[in-house]
């Protein structure tokens, strides 16, 4: 739920500003989106270029058997697109592709 809302954010920013917001506070400032309190996940510094950007959650404990999650943006042909992805196990670093199509990256699930 948290990274859908993350992904909202960057899409009204890149829609407002031309461009994906780089930083948690940027976007956080600017669409008023809050995931600094979060209980159970540790919101890392997207990535970001031009075409796309990449956010990744990290459990704040594997023993809860939270597994890790990862979503990207991106911008193709004058619209959005997403992928999500889900670590394997709890514990598990799990990021997107380059591109919506892509494999998780090193191994994890796809979520549709």
């Amino acid at each position: 739920m948290n990274l859908g809302a993350v992904a909202r954010s960057q899409q009204q920013y890149h829609y407002v500003h031309g461009r994906f917001a780089g930083t948690l506070a940027t976007l956080q400032g600017d669409t008023g989106l809050n995931v600094t309190n979060n209980k159970y996940y540790n919101f890392l510094e997207p990535t970001a270029d031009a075409s796309k950007v990449k956010h990744q959650i990290e459990a704040k404990s594997s023993s809860d058997l939270i597994r890790n999650y990862a979503i990207g943006i991106y911008l193709i042909n004058d619209g959005y697109a997403r992928q999500t992805c889900q670590g394997l196990n709890p514990g598990d670093v799990v990021n997107v592709g380059d591109l919506p199509a892509d494999n998780c990256v090193p191994d994890g699930n796809k979520i549709y």
